[in-house]
C-alpha cells in the first residue's frame, strides 16, 4: 500500500467534536487518562473536554488528519513553529471553557502534569521538529491497519522534509508500537506524585 497524506482527510473545526468523541473512546484505558479521570462510569464524558481542547489546537496551530470521513482513526500534528504552547494559544484553543467544563482542581493537576511533560519536552530537543500530540484509533477499528496509514502517511512527508518527530506516551504497548515506526526511546521516567510512567520518544529520518 502507497501511504501518502492525499488518501487521508484533514479535519476542520465542524468536526472537533466528532473527533473528541473518537479520542475519548480509543484513551478510555489510557494510563494518563485513568489518572485525570478514575471513574469508569464517566471517564468517557468527562475526558471529551478534554480532547477537543487538544485537537482544537492541533486544527488552529498544526494538522490534523482523519483517516477517512467516518473518522476511524486521528492524528495530530504539530509543526516546528508551534511545538512550544503558549499561554494565548491555549486560550484561544478553549482554555476558559475546558476550566469551566472540569473545574480549577482538575485542570490544576492537568497543569501540573503538561508542564512537567513539556519541561521534558525542550530539555530533551532544541531542534526543529514536529510533535505527534496525540494519535488515536476507535476501538471498534483498532487492529485493522487505520493506525499505521495515520503513521506512515505523515512519516512519508517527514521524511522528505529531512525532520525528526517527536512523541510521548504513558502506555508502555503504545510505546512498543511506535518503535516499529522508527521511533526511539530518549528518556523515561515516573511522573512525580504519581504511578504514572513517562517514555519520551524520537524518530530521525533516514540518512
Amino acid at each position: 500500500m502507497e501511504y501518502n497524506l492525499k488518501s487521508l482527510v484533514k479535519l476542520e473545526k465542524d468536526r472537533i467534536n466528532e473527533a473528541a468523541e473518537v479520542f475519548s473512546r480509543a484513551f478510555v484505558d489510557d494510563p494518563l487518562v485513568k489518572w485525570f479521570f478514575p471513574e469508569d462510569s464517566s471517564r468517557i464524558e468527562m475526558s471529551f473536554s478534554y480532547f477537543r481542547f487538544r485537537i482544537m489546537y492541533g486544527v488552529l496551530y498544526g494538522e490534523v488528519y482523519a483517516t477517512s470521513q467516518d473518522l476511524e482513526g486521528i492524528a495530530v500534528w504539530i509543526p516546528p513553529k508551534n511545538v512550544k504552547i503558549t499561554n494565548f494559544k491555549m486560550l484561544r484553543s478553549g482554555g476558559f471553557r475546558l476550566m469551566k467544563d472540569l473545574g480549577f482542581e482538575l485542570i490544576g493537576k492537568l497543569m501540573s502534569i503538561g508542564n512537567f511533560v513539556s519541561n521534558i519536552h525542550q530539555r530533551l530537543l532544541n531542534v526543529p521538529h514536529w510533535h505527534l500530540s496525540p494519535m488515536g484509533v476507535a476501538p471498534e477499528y483498532q487492529s485493522q491497519g487505520f493506525g499505521s496509514k495515520l503513521m506512515r502517511s505523515m512519516l512519508k512527508r517527514l521524511d522528505e522534509e529531512k525532520l525528526p518527530c517527536f512523541l510521548e506516551t504513558q502506555n508502555k504497548n503504545n510505546a512498543e508500537i511506535y518503535r516499529h515506526y522508527g521511533y526511539k526511546i530518549i528518556d523515561f521516567t515516573t511522573i512525580p506524585n504519581t504511578d504514572l510512567q513517562h517514555w519520551s520518544m524520537l524518530r530521525n529520518p533516514p540518512d
